[in-house]
């Protein structure tokens, strides 16, 4: 049955006043309006059960939402809601109906399974918009209604309005609070975004700046605009533009600052000329859209020292136009370059070694006769015979040549030298009396008496000691003091030159002058070979002197320091290990012995030093036997045993330690001797291994050439 107007009651109007009140009074609170309707509904009406349902428009379930119902019945409405249909009944009611058990309606039916016999729907309407529905469950008889339906009717519009604002207002709210909650997360999720990402800025190891490069960018674009000669603005002057934003500890620690403020304005500061213009160009890069720019360059400390460092600054997006934040990152290249730069110098010193030591080879071979002849010659003449002084001159000069040309082969690493137990301090005395020293040169010697011993070739420090000398002496131009020290020390700290350094015991050798001192430009060139400052005359400005000192060390297995100021003098300090010495009885020397006729065998590529073998060791009383290569004198031995071979190191073909090894696999016990102007000291001391192997280094003097045959004959090792 269907409900129209309502009924002329004279309670209506102020019943419907009351109720529109209270409506409007709660309409910005849906859930507090829902909460009166259905009490005051089910009051007015008697129902059992009082319901608003939302009803967007869409019939499936899902789509309506229950706005309110009384709470005697949300549970059983709840219940019945997932029975019955009533979403759909709702929104196919057209207008205000009742449904009576029995009636026929599906509705009816559906409800008096439920329980309720009588129940009413109204509809809620906004103009032509279904909003909604109330249900009255559980009516108690039509009478009743009678005087009601009017009043619901004539709400229901007004019901409609209000219950949609404030669902409508709900919505919103909750939208509100959805899109705040996302607002919360979102602002959380980037202040740890921050967090995380300031973590790595200020834990970096990698120096970090942000920068202000916006008056640059102005600057630059200003003078480019101009066009009037050069674009290129003063350059201290653009550091003095950039304003730094942030840095991290890395970026303070390389530049040497406690915090941000003890960084001064001016920027500067921290600029040589040369990364002044580095800095230009990189700007420069980013000015033509580049976003990245690199390169290596130098930063000054605030001490004043300088570092190498490699720099890649970055425009992040959406700074292209402003530069208001561009971010450098910068890592100390210093120590990467300073190994660079020992590379180099050491394949520089390779490279020069070879071609010394090939020189100096060559020069050995040629100085042979220059040496052996003159002496062999004056044993043939009388003592009063006027040309033995011309000998003497010439065997003289061919000896200051040879010395020369040792300092090439220890530049080259290629000569061979025989190692003893020294004591440095005699050394230095002995260097010291034959050295020439200017009266004005004060001499000053501090010697350790309980200084011990190293391991060394006496010729070779005794080259150290003269070249140190005459370094000093040079560098006071004739007037100063000289100072010699030696003592003991235990090494354990790094030596500016070297990586790594053998801990232990040393002995230290100081030689100290008052000269002016090493300009810092010049403090790693000074053992380059051939480098120098002196002028070249014919007894200075070779640049070995310093180059061979450090090859010296190096061969002893030692190190070289050296501190310097301007106007404060020089001092090198050379460390070598200390050896323990063996105690055990030295062979007593022997002079010129001779032969007498014993057999030997010389193998030698070169005719002329076999020809100056041949005159030296017939001159001592031996029979000779010569041949020109290693394969020629292992054929030889084959054919008959010598009572000692005499091999030249570098021939063509094998060389002389294989020569040794063939000889004595047909002869085990055969003694042997090395020549050579070089060695390689490997090849060198594999020959020595083999037992009954000695070594001389051309040029040979008689003297010495008879000493090693006899001592070879004899079975006498000599020392090493």
């Amino acid at each position: 049955m269907k409900y129209g107007s309502p009924a002329d009651d004279p309670a209506f109007p102020a019943m419907t006043m009351d109720i529109l009140g209270n409506v409007l009074s709660r309409a910005d609170n849906p859930s507090e309006l829902a909460e009166y309707l259905t009490e005051e509904i089910r009051s007015l009406t008697g129902a059992r059960c009082v319901v608003f349902i939302e009803c967007p428009g869409r019939l499936a379930g899902k789509d309506h939402r229950v706005a309110g119902v009384n709470p005697a019945h949300r549970r059983s409405w709840a219940e019945s809601l997932a029975a019955c249909r009533l979403y759909e009944l709702v929104h196919q009611a057209p207008v205000t109906t009742l449904w009576r058990a029995g009636d026929g309606s599906v509705a009816a039916a559906l409800l008096h399974s439920e329980g309720y016999a009588l129940s009413m729907a109204i509809p809620l309407n906004v103009g032509a918009r279904r909003v909604g529905g109330m249900l009255l469950l559980g009516l108690p008889d039509q009478a009743h209604l009678d005087t009601t339906v009017g009043i619901l009717n004539t709400l229901a519009t007004v019901v409609a309005l209000v219950m949609r604002n404030a669902l409508l207002y709900e919505r919103q709210d909750q939208v509100i609070r959805e899109r705040t909650r996302d607002l919360q997360a979102s602002h959380e999720a980037l202040r740890e975004s921050e967090n995380r990402y300031r973590g790595l800025f200020e834990n970096s190891p990698v120096a970090l700046w942000e920068l202000d490069c916006s008056k640059v960018r102005e600057q630059m674009q200003s003078t480019q605009r101009q066009k009037s000669g050069s674009d290129t603005p003063e350059l201290s002057g653009i550091a003095q533009l950039i304003h730094i934003k942030a840095l991290n500890q890395a970026a303070l620690d390389l530049i040497g600052a406690q915090s941000l403020g003890a960084i001064p304005s001016d920027l500067s500061v921290f600029f040589t000329d040369a990364s002044l213009q580095f800095l230009y160009e990189r700007l420069r890069q980013h000015l033509r859209g580049d976003a990245r720019a690199s390169g290596e360059t130098v930063i000054r400390r605030l001490t004043g020292e300088t570092s190498n460092v490699a720099v890649m600054s970055i425009v992040p997006p959406g700074q292209e136009a402003t530069w208001s934040s561009m971010i450098t990152a910068v890592i100390d290249i210093t120590e990467r370059t300073r190994l660079e730069l020992e590379i180099a110098r050491a394949k520089r010193l390779e490279s020069a070694g070879r071609l010394a030591g090939q020189i100096a080879h060559d020069f050995n071979n040629l100085l042979s006769p220059l040496v052996t002849y003159p002496e062999m010659i004056r044993e043939l003449l009388p003592p009063d015979f006027a040309g033995c002084s011309m000998l003497e001159d010439m065997e003289q000069a061919a000896l200051q040549i040879t010395e020369i040309n040792q300092e090439l082969l220890t530049l080259g690493r290629r000569g061979h030298y025989k190692q003893s137990a020294l004591n440095l301090n005699d050394l230095i005395e002995s260097a010291l009396r034959t050295a020439t020293i200017p009266p004005l040169v004060k001499v000053e010697k501090k010697l350790a008496p309980d200084l011990q011993l190293i391991a060394g070739g006496p010729g070779q420090l005794t080259r150290v000691l003269n070249n140190l000398i005459v370094n000093a002496v040079e560098a006071m131009e004739g007037i100063g003091q000289l100072s010699i020290s030696t003592g003991n020390t235990y090494l354990d700290h790094q030596l500016r030159r070297y990586n790594s350094i053998r801990i232990g015991e040393y002995v230290c050798l100081a030689v100290s002058d008052s000269g002016p001192g090493v300009p810092a430009d010049n403090l790693d060139l000074i053992f380059e070979p051939f480098f120098t400052t002196k002028v070249s005359d014919r007894r200075r400005g070779t640049g070995l002197g310093l180059s061979v000192v450090h090859a010296v060390v190096e061969d002893h297995k030692g190190y070289v320091d050296v501190c310097t100021s301007l106007g404060g003098g020089t001092t090198f300090y050379l460390y070598f290990p200390i050896m323990r010495p063996d105690l055990s009885a030295q062979p007593a020397a022997v002079g010129r012995a001779r032969g007498s006729g014993q057999r030997i065998l010389v193998a030698d590529d070169d005719p002329l030093q076999l020809r100056i073998a041949r005159s030296m060791l017939e001159s001592l009383g031996y029979t000779v036997q010569t041949v020109e290569s290693g394969e020629e004198a292992v054929a030889a031995v084959s054919a008959h045993v010598p009572d000692l071979a005499i091999l030249d190191m570098i021939m063509a073909g094998i060389d002389g330690t294989e020569t040794l090894i063939r000889i004595r696999k047909i002869a085990p016990n055969l003694p042997a001797i090395i020549f050579s102007g070089f060695a390689a000291s490997d090849r060198v001391n594999a020959a020595l291994a083999m037992g009954s192997c000695d070594f001389l280094a051309k040029p040979v003097r008689l003297d010495d050439c008879a000493r090693a045959v006899h001592s070879a004959l004899a079975g006498i090792s000599r020392p090493r």
